[in-house]
């Protein structure tokens, strides 16, 4: 899957819907499948709570829960997390900048090998993500 996304120049971006405190086998491929191609994951509900003071600290008789049940206040959270990371992807994918390269390199067997390539900018705060390489050419049909 991470050839066929890097030889057609695809950037994978994906939304993780594993919940605060649990994981799963295949988040790691998630990370993975993005990473290699420029893009990145997001998890809303993985830190949902982060704001919210005294989570895990009142105790009541439904359980031990910050936001009660029934108020909304859960509803709430959730829809703002995933509205942030859907905002945050968003944001990523329409604000890219494209470097282009040809490189010199003849139709051989040789040349279809996989190039791997770095991209750094002189800006202490900037974030960069990219592809890691690319295939001088398409995949053969």
């Amino acid at each position: 899957m991470i050839e066929i996304s890097q030889r057609n120049l695809v950037t994978i971006y994906a939304i993780s819907s594993v919940a605060f405190g649990f994981h799963t086998d295949g988040e790691e491929n998630l990370t993975t499948l993005t990473a290699e191609t420029g893009g990145k994951v997001e998890t809303p509900l993985n830190n949902a709570y982060k704001d919210v003071s005294g989570f895990l600290s009142n105790p009541s008789d439904d359980g031990n829960y910050a936001l009660q049940v029934g108020t909304g206040g859960y509803a709430a959270e959730i829809s703002s997390a995933i509205f942030r990371s859907v905002a945050s992807l968003s944001g990523d994918i329409t604000t890219q900048y494209v470097i282009r390269y040809t490189p010199d390199v003849r139709p051989s067997s040789e040349a279809r090998q996989f190039r791997r390539i770095k991209v750094a900018v002189n800006l202490p705060s900037a974030q960069v993500r990219y592809r890691n390489g690319y295939y001088p050419f398409a995949p053969p049909n």
